[in-house]
């Protein structure tokens, strides 16, 4: 996990930079250091500590960040802050550039920060190192890079940044029981994903619980609400009832698919309620009654929406061009389909699709997310999650 933590920022810090290799060509100083091979690991952090004084900053950070982990935990803490200092006022480093240090500083720092705050004096002494080492070594690096070391405007940056750094540390002494306190109380990602691999596997389950939604009961397997099944209540009366589903399937949650739901195209996540308050067919009928522009999408007639073409609102928070697909049942009942629609010039990683219906049989109100790839499915979804929905009613 931490390998893989630290290889995917040095991919993304490496992207940004325009520093990725060629194929085929020898490994970078940096893809060294992030090597899973452990011998290869540390020849690498020895030979970017050797040439500390002439390094890229992000490179002494990447350097440090893997000392940290390979167990040389002090000089590690050195090595970053004198990476970051150098960092702040390097002219490479400048413009879109300077996301690099930020993203370096919140990925590659994290557990070495915990570390260092446990104990706030000795950090204090460390930053001193830190900034002793870069008013020792700065005419080298300069030229080395080949700066003017002399230079008004890089020697006005590097004031800027050792005042930054005096700053941060005077905070630190400040308020050192508190930073000390955080930093006791930290626990890495590693720590957190093994804590939760446990508390899944302890609470995990399928056995039904009751809730109580718009004056209906339905028995649902808990794996449906959590992955942590049994720390959920027997019974429960709620306004609304967060479901969460996985295609092709339809099954909730197992004891593996709850892992990084964020990058899972097949979730859907879920909501239930009764039939009371405002409906959102309402506002979508209302647009779909100005005459908007149509067109084809996923292989049905689409609505255009535009937010900034009609003063008509959606159901949604944060959407401002979308399809509007609507599915309507002999009883003349409505379902609607919102998806993302193409924006020129911006890329959607990750573009969704919401569905609202009426489940006929309960009359419970079904709100439901899915990635877009499954939009051309979204009539089938909609027949299945109602399909689930009554299976799980409790007629009383």
């Amino acid at each position: 996990m931490a390998g893989t933590r630290r290889l995917c920022a040095l991919v993304l810090l490496l992207c940004l930079a325009g520093a990725l290799p060629a194929p085929a060509q020898t490994p970078t100083l940096e893809e060294r250091l992030a090597s899973k091979d452990l011998t290869v690991a540390r020849a690498a952090v020895a030979e970017a500590i050797a040439g500390a004084d002439r390094a890229e900053p992000l490179t002494l950070m990447l350097a440090a960040a893997r000392q940290f982990e390979l167990g040389d935990v002090e000089p590690a803490v050195l090595w970053f802050y004198a990476g970051q200092l150098r960092a702040r006022y390097a002219p490479q480093l400048t413009g879109e550039k300077s996301q690099l240090v930020t993203i370096s500083t919140m990925t590659l720092g994290e557990g070495i920060n915990a570390y260092a705050m446990r104990d706030i004096v000795t950090m204090l002494g460390t930053i001193a190192r830190a900034m002793r080492w870069d008013e020792k070594t700065y005419a080298v690096w300069a030229r080395a890079h080949g700066l003017d070391p002399d230079s008004e405007e890089l020697l006005q940056r590097r004031a800027s940044a050792r005042d930054g750094l005096v700053v941060f540390a005077t905070d630190l002494k400040k308020n050192r029981q508190h930073y000390e306190k955080v930093a006791r109380e930290y626990k890495s990602p590693e720590q957190l994903q093994r804590e939760a691999e446990e508390n899944v596997r302890r609470n995990y389950t399928t056995a039904p619980v009751d809730r109580v939604v718009g004056g209906r009961t339905l028995r649902v397997p808990a794996n449906y609400l959590t992955a942590q099944g049994l720390v959920a209540r027997p019974v429960e009366k709620t306004s609304e009832l967060a479901l969460t589903v996985f295609l092709p399937d339809y099954v909730g949650y197992t004891l593996d698919n709850w892992r990084n739901l964020s990058a899972n195209k097949n979730l859907v996540s879920f909501r239930v309620r009764g039939d009371t308050g405002a409906k959102p067919d309402d506002l979508i009928e209302a647009f779909i009654a100005t005459g908007p522009p149509t067109t084809q999408a996923f292989g049905f007639e689409a609505y255009q929406f535009d937010a900034r073409q009609t003063k008509a609102r959606l159901p949604l928070q944060g959407y401002s061009v979308n399809y509007i697909l609507v599915n309507r049942r002999p009883d003349g009942v409505a379902s609607y389909l919102i998806c993302d629609a193409p924006e020129p010039g911006i890329t959607k990683a990750s573009p969704r699709c919401e569905l609202f219906a009426t489940e006929p049989v309960s009359g419970l109100r079904v709100h439901a997310r899915f990635h877009q790839d499954y939009a051309r499915q979204w009539q089938k979804i909609e027949a299945r999650l109602g399909d689930v929905l009554k299976s799980w009613i409790v007629e009383r």
